[in-house]
């Protein structure tokens, strides 16, 4: 839940503030396509997730719902959509579930961020354009910040009270010994892994210390002045999503293993899956894994939500209608 909520706010675009009281947002076609328990799910909607789940199973693939797999691909197409609209209306179930309402502060705090967002354009064309890119009406940009926001609430009312679920120490201690991952990660930073020869390098030599079964501690005793190498311990929930490290491929590991370099924008990776380490649970249960309990046990709660939703189409078309 919160890697999509994450995804859905970077790629938001919106439009500038009415003059007085709440914004006047532009809206998409209303045409319902699908009830999802009570909630009327709208054409604009439907086209956001559906069109941004395509891009993202096609990969590039133009071709990819064409041909003999077409029917199978299609039926994990409507899976994934219905998934991802579960999750967003299941937010806004719970805060009404637990009588959480915005405040009138953080409705003009997500107005005022929203205005400058669209400032950030340079001009009317290209916030068009950035709109039309990620298949966003302005009505849709604004609901996809809005629910980002109660989603916040709804953790910061759910983490705090202690009503929802337990919060003592023990509890957590207990939980997180069952069913959290523990890894320890080295990554060597770069902004361009396809371009910096000295950073991969070093990555690589780094890599092969290990898998020559190095010490660790000796290993990063080298590179503890350098001061693109970093170093740290890991807690991983399982049924998370995290953008930092990618909590199934940790899963995936035994104990005592160690990966491939892996890259994203921060660098070049490495991860060795480790022994649950009781100590260093207990010394941070107020931080990571504190977050990652109670992100845990309210995704739990919306995912019960999500699954209690019946779906029914109204006025279901191919998916590449909507492009």
């Amino acid at each position: 839940m919160k890697k999509i909520l994450a995804l859905l706010l970077a790629i938001l675009f919106v439009m500038s503030l009415a003059a007085c009281g709440e914004p006047d947002y532009a809206h998409g076609s209303t045409k319902t396509v699908l009830k999802l328990g009570d909630h009327k799910v709208s054409e604009e909607l439907y086209r956001y997730f559906l069109l941004n789940t395509m891009d993202e199973m096609a990969d590039g693939d133009k071709a990819y719902f064409e041909g003999e797999k077409r029917e199978e691909r299609l039926s994990l197409l409507d899976k994934r959509v219905i998934e991802r609209l579960g999750q967003y209306f299941s937010v806004l179930d719970l805060a009404k579930e637990l009588k959480i309402e915005l405040t009138g502060k953080e409705k003009e705090a997500i107005w005022a961020e929203m205005e400058s967002i669209r400032a950030s354009f340079a001009d009317e064309a290209e916030y068009q354009k950035g709109l039309e890119q990620t298949y966003l009406s302005e009505y849709v940009a604004y609901l996809m910040y809005q629910n980002e926001v109660v989603y916040s609430v709804l953790y910061e009312v759910m983490s705090q009270s202690g009503k929802h679920f337990s919060t003592k120490s023990e509890d957590i201690l207990r939980f997180a010994k069952k069913n959290f991952y523990f890894c320890r990660q080295i990554v060597v930073e770069t902004l361009d892994t396809k371009g910096d020869v000295d950073a991969k390098q070093k990555a690589e030599a780094i890599l092969g210390r290990l898998n020559d079964g190095e010490d660790v501690a000796k290993v990063m005793e080298d590179y503890e002045k350098d001061g693109t190498v970093m170093d740290g311990y890991y807690c991983y929930a399982e049924g998370e999503d995290y953008s930092a490290l990618d909590e199934a491929a940790v899963a995936k590991m035994k104990v005592g293993e160690i990966s491939e370099l892996r890259e994203d924008g921060y660098g070049f990776h490495i991860i060795l899956r480790l022994e649950m380490d009781d100590a260093y649970l207990e010394e941070n249960l107020t931080d990571s894994v504190f977050e990652s309990y109670c992100m845990r046990q309210i995704n739990i709660r919306l995912a019960e939500i999500a699954e209690g939703y019946k779906v029914e189409y109204k006025n279901k078309k191919a998916p590449e209608s909507y492009k």
